[in-house]
């Protein structure tokens, strides 16, 4: 398949072309290019949840494709519920990695993220808190009621019990 032909090939194989230059440690910034714009101009077709996984095919390539990135800041902002725990965490650590910031209404975004992340305190691991908090603080925001969940005896003194993991982490 050549750049030129992008357009007519099925989303499903566009990821699996991101995966496998990632897997072949194959950078072509144009063909990622192109696949970003590509996707960014069918975005209102795609479901919430392929634009996150497309993105977190594109953190794997070091790749920022930042007007994906805020179409899906947009999207989130608009409407969080479909974010379930596992799409956040991946959105969180896409946007740290990749240290993409949207240009507008930012604090907004990074407020909704906040907010998702504090409906889901009851039932994420000290370990999954911890990376989702250090991605918030690597954007630039300081989420104060996870990072208050983090520092409570228990939850502090199971961290650092693991500290392997933290260096894993971090």
């Amino acid at each position: 398949m050549s750049v030129q032909n992008i357009h007519d090939a099925p989303f499903r194989q566009l990821i699996v072309i991101l995966e496998a230059c990632h897997s072949l440690q194959y950078r072509n910034i144009e063909l990622f290019s192109v696949v970003a714009d590509y996707v960014n101009s069918v975005v209102c077709l795609l479901d919430k949840r392929q634009i996150i996984h497309f993105l977190s095919a594109f953190e794997t390539l070091g790749f920022q494709p930042s007007e994906l990135m805020g179409a899906l800041a947009e999207k989130v902002t608009e409407d969080s519920e479909f974010l379930d725990l596992k799409s956040l965490l991946i959105v969180l650590r896409v946007y740290s990695r990749l240290n993409y910031v949207p240009r507008e209404q930012h604090h907004s975004f990074y407020e909704t993220l906040h907010s998702c992340l504090n409906k889901y305190l009851p039932q994420i691991s000290n370990a999954e808190l911890l990376k989702a908090v250090y991605s918030l603080c690597i954007l630039g925001y300081i989420p104060h009621q996870a990072l208050d969940q983090l520092l409570k005896k228990e939850n502090y003194e199971e961290l650092v019990s693991g500290q392997a993991l933290l260096c894993h982490i971090l």
